[in-house]
């Protein structure tokens, strides 16, 4: 078991006032990713994707992680049934709350299914729905549409064939579904990343399998918020080409990377697509690179001409067991600029979302073996600021942080916990008869009420509570168990 440090989060500052850098690490006991973030008014982040930390007995739980303008810790929750959740997206509404787009195999109809939850802005539950068929349903970008509804995109293999297809879901407020959209054929066809072109409009890159030359082709897509194909060009540089991540500079031009099956070796070369408004491409570009790159995540920043652009590497200079991490500084031409930071231990390491941030910065959030003391032996989330000015984080100065909020979280099978969800009283019995303590949190880590269990049994009123989220931890001799607690009324 590993040993959760709780310090306060590395920051760098430079001569000028406000530039904050750090690379922090967010871990206890189980398997930790990050998936996608947010940036709010107050300058602080909302930060999901999947743990096991929460709830061992649950196996992996999507989740919302708060964390301050410096990376502090200021509270967790967590959402999902008895399988495996992942938040991919975490979409904010100001004054409304957040929602939170993944997919699951814990609900729905298939291995796993699109999955939208909406939350207030304490992250507490208000709905959750599921979207998909018999196959496996997978949700990669997400975005608010004009009428506070949600699109969806991804894959599904809910088709004779079992292959991929484009997958894509129109929900409105409620996650009642609007209307779905699926685009494929005999190969595997996948949409990885969305931005926007205005409140309506959306350009979408993927990949899709074209029969004809029996290749994979990069695919650029305009589409409305009602569903109308505007445009769908496929791109072709030289064999298998693939598009993961989309940025936009606002007015100007889109720029996509990816990656192609390289001309010189055997493994996969950088891959770049700049096209304008009207979608016409200005540049299409494969670098030849040793070993294995493929470009995954980008974004614009506060340096006009320049672009962040995160490359996943497996090399003669790479770690054993997997892949290695780093963004780059480029410029507009796409020349290699500089190294901003690079993510290096044994083990794969992953590159989740990569935004922009207010003060001119960007923030990327990811998953990572490293940890202060070297490489640990479950996956962490990792965040990593750069700040403005291209002020780089110190990959040598991890500092380590707790994602859940509550205790220790061992969960033991001697205790029945009945109804869940409860509308008024919850009933707590020890199968051995044991004493014990309890006490509920609400979903940030705050004390509401605690109790004693004599002669293994014991009722809690929570008539009285609001609808939500709630955890009840119950210490014995016989260990921690900490379960989840939905009150509906």
């Amino acid at each position: 078991m590993r040993i959760l440090i709780l310090i306060i989060g590395l920051f760098v500052t430079s001569s000028l006032f406000g530039q904050i850098a750090f690379f922090n690490i967010y871990s206890n006991n189980g398997d930790e990713s990050g998936e996608g973030i947010v940036q709010l008014e107050d300058s602080s982040y909302m930060v999901t994707g999947s743990s096991s930390s929460f709830a061992p007995s649950l196996g992996s739980q999507a989740f919302l992680l708060h964390i301050d303008s410096l990376g502090n810790f200021i509270s967790s929750t967590h959402y999902g049934g008895p399988e495996s959740e992942v938040g991919r997206r975490v979409l904010y509404q100001p004054n409304e709350g957040y929602y939170i787009a993944g997919y699951t195999n814990s609900f729905g109809n298939g291995g796993y299914d699109y999955y939208l939850v909406k939350t207030d802005l304490n992250g507490v539950e208000q709905w959750s729905h599921t979207y998909g068929g018999t196959g496996w349903e997978r949700v990669w970008d997400a975005a608010i549409m004009p009428d506070s509804g949600v699109m969806m995109i991804g894959e599904t293999s809910s088709n004779p064939t079992d292959n991929l297809d484009m997958y894509i879901v129109r929900t409105d407020k409620f996650g009642d579904t609007l209307w779905t959209k699926t685009i494929g054929g005999t190969g595997d066809d996948v949409l990885k990343d969305m931005e926007p072109l205005n409140d309506s409009t959306f350009y979408i890159v993927g990949y899709t399998y074209v029969e004809d030359s029996l290749e994979t082709n990069a695919v650029i897509m305009r589409i409305d918020h009602d569903g109308q194909i505007q445009l769908f060009d496929t791109l072709d540089l030289a064999g298998n080409t693939y598009l993961n991540a989309l940025a936009y500079r606002e007015g100007v031009k889109y720029l996509a990377v990816g990656y192609a099956n390289s001309t010189t070796s055997n493994g996969n070369d950088t891959y770049y697509v700049k096209f304008d408004t009207n979608g016409v491409v200005l540049i299409e570009y494969s670098g030849a690179d040793d070993g294995d790159q493929e470009a995954r995540v980008i974004t614009d920043y506060g340096i006009p001409g320049y672009w962040y652009i995160g490359i996943d590497y497996e090399n003669q200079w790479s770690q054993p067991n997997g892949n290695d991490c780093f963004i780059g500084r480029y410029q507009d031409d796409l020349a290699y600029a500089q190294t901003m930071v690079a993510i290096n231990v044994e083990n794969p390491d992953h590159m989740g979302q990569l935004i922009s941030t207010s003060d001119g910065g960007a923030i990327l959030v990811g998953r990572t073996y490293a940890m202060p003391s070297g490489v640990s032996n479950s996956s962490n989330i990792c965040v990593v600021k750069i700040g403005p000015n291209n002020l780089a984080p110190d990959f040598n100065s991890i500092i380590e942080q707790g994602i859940v909020s509550v205790g220790k979280l061992e969960v033991t099978d001697n205790f029945q916990i009945y109804p869940n969800p409860a509308n008024s009283n919850i009933f707590v019995k020890s199968v051995s008869l044991m004493e014990a303590d309890v006490a509920l949190f609400d979903s940030f880590g705050k004390v509401l009420t605690t109790d004693e269990l004599h002669l293994g049994a014991l009722t809690l009123d929570l008539s009285t509570f609001k609808d939500g989220v709630y955890f009840l931890v119950i210490q014995s001799v016989g260990g921690t168990s900490t379960r989840r607690i939905i009150v509906q009324h």
